[in-house]
């Protein structure tokens, strides 16, 4: 599962799956969690923004 806000990065995430041939993948839209509450996972990473300080 990959979820993200930004349509973009989701975007690029369905283009770079196809391009490797990855099947075994969903890409969806999520605010955090707001959207993947029915569903539990056995790990979870994040990339979050890094502000330029």
């Amino acid at each position: 599962m990959m979820a993200d806000v930004n349509e973009r990065a989701l975007e690029l995430a369905h283009n770079n799956a196809a391009e490797n041939r990855i099947t075994n993948v969903q890409i969806q839209i999520s605010d955090i969690y707001k959207q993947l509450q029915q569903q539990t996972y056995a790990a979870i990473y994040t990339n979050p923004p890094n502000p330029c300080w």
